[in-house]
Formats: structure tokens, C-alpha cells, sequence
């Protein structure tokens, strides 16, 4: 997810947003779309769903961080909770290695 300052409302003034942005390197097709609240496994699986549906079809695999950020200061059975949840999903978390893309 990326954070992004755009201009919103009628007045114009600066907002930072979240953003899911989802990119097929090779093709070039890209989904985008704010995010409501903060970097989570929600916004992760929503964002991905609705960037699946757009293209019409869904990788056998699919690779992300490991969405450390969205636990950190979380209680231990919460964070269990979002490991599994994350799991089922079919994700499998990579380390962001600088270089490795």
C-alpha cells in the first residue's frame, strides 16, 4: 500500500490517503483504490479481491510483504488470528528485500 497526498474536497485542501495500488509488471495493468483506515489485512484482501474481479482472473499464487506494520502493538491472540486469516487467504508473506524485485 502506498501513501499518497492528493487534493480532495471543494476547498482543495491537502489530505494524505492510503492506497492499494496492484500492478502487473509485464502487461502494465494496474488497479488503485483509497483505502479507508490504516495498512491491514482487510485492506489487503479487499483491495486484492476488487483487483482480481477487474481483471477477470486470479493468479495461482499471490506474494506480498508481510504486513508487519499492520501488527504491530497487536495482543498475541489477535495477531494468531491474522495469521490465519492471512493463510487461508492463499497469501504468502516475503520478506521487502531492497534489490529484489
Amino acid at each position: 500500500m502506498e501513501e499518497n497526498s492528493c487534493k480532495t474536497g471543494a476547498v482543495h485542501k491537502w489530505q494524505r490517503h492510503w492506497l492499494y495500488h496492484f500492478l502487473l509488471v509485464y502487461s502494465g495493468w494496474e488497479h488503485a483504490e483509497v483505502v479507508l483506515g490504516r495498512e491491514s489485512f482487510s485492506a489487503l484482501a479487499t483491495g486484492l479481491q476488487n483487483a482480481l474481479w477487474g481483471l477477470g482472473a486470479g493468479p495461482h499464487e499471490h506474494r506480498s510483504d508481510s504486513l508487519s506494520a499492520a501488527f504491530t502493538n497487536l495482543a498475541a491472540e489477535a495477531k494468531e488470528d491474522l495469521t490465519r486469516r492471512y493463510e487461508r487467504g492463499a497469501l504468502r508473506p516475503f520478506p521487502d528485500l531492497a534489490g529484489d524485485a
